[in-house]
């Protein structure tokens, strides 16, 4: 059994910065459930987005005006809410990347060895 894990992501215009972050969670899962929530984002960089993520697993919500992060965010949970056990709320311009398999200690900090 999975981790019933959503993904909302705030997006204000910057399409390119808004299409990496998508990418780089569909890299990691491509069935990952991703909430993308278009905090008053201008209408051609909502067009675009919805053209390049038209996956079923990508759920678009329009807002018309931007709300901040916090009316994004509460916009991004009801809609995720009634399916997700957990959400990540991630903005923009993050990128996600797989850990590798042991981090190395950090310097000056106690690690076992």
């Amino acid at each position: 059994m999975g981790l019933d894990l959503g993904i909302v992501i705030l997006s204000f215009n910057h399409h390119q910065l808004t299409s990496e972050c998508v990418n780089s969670v569909l890299a990691i899962n491509s069935h990952a459930r991703i909430y993308l929530v278009h905090n008053g984002s201008d209408q051609k960089q909502v067009l675009l987005l919805q053209k390049q993520f038209q996956q079923a697993n990508v759920i678009h919500t329009i807002m018309d005006t931007n709300q901040g992060f916090s009316g994004g965010a509460n916009q991004g949970l009801n809609t995720a809410f009634a399916t997700e056990n957990w959400l990540l709320f991630l903005t923009n311009d993050t990128l996600l990347g797989k850990l590798p398999e042991q981090l190395p200690p950090i310097p000056g900090q106690y690690a076992p060895q």
